[in-house]
């Protein structure tokens, strides 16, 4: 299961590395400016990131994984730069601010994930939460209804 989830992580995080090669290729050609052009829709960003954050909390919650501390390292440092890419998604400081919060947060998670076995679960599970509520936040004004 571990296994699956780190194959999956993995993929996700070379997907990230291509759109980020790719349009980095894309700036470069763009009559000299240097800008991030997203290469999917909003929509599909976040069914990705979906499958991410939901492998997190399940890395989070089991407490019995080996290599779970490298696990959640890996999917919120996945997730932090996924919101990276969310802040150019849209110009509205609420949205930006939303990402830029998702991201920190996440990173702080990677952070503390990174002290493998000194990793303190209840501070990973409060991170967990406040990136939920980040993302709830901003689904709540910017969701499109399915």
């Amino acid at each position: 299961m571990i296994r699956n989830m780190t194959l999956t992580v993995m993929l996700i995080a070379g997907c990230v590395w291509c759109v980020a090669l790719v349009s980095r290729a894309d700036s470069a050609q763009d009559s000299g400016h240097n800008h991030f052009k997203p290469a999917m829709s909003v929509h599909q960003m976040m069914e990705g990131q979906l499958i991410v954050f939901k492998q997190l909390n399940e890395a989070v919650k089991n407490k019995s994984t080996d290599d779970r501390t490298e696990l959640i390292e890996g999917l919120a440092s996945v997730i932090a730069e996924l919101a990276n890419v969310n802040s150019v998604h849209s110009d509205k400081s609420d949205y930006i601010g939303w990402a830029s919060d998702l991201r920190n947060t996440s990173m702080e998670l990677a952070e503390e994930a990174e002290k493998k076995k000194d990793a303190n679960d209840q501070r990973m599970e409060k991170l967990l939460t406040k990136m939920k509520q980040s993302c709830v936040s901003c689904h709540d004004v910017y969701q499109e209804d399915e």
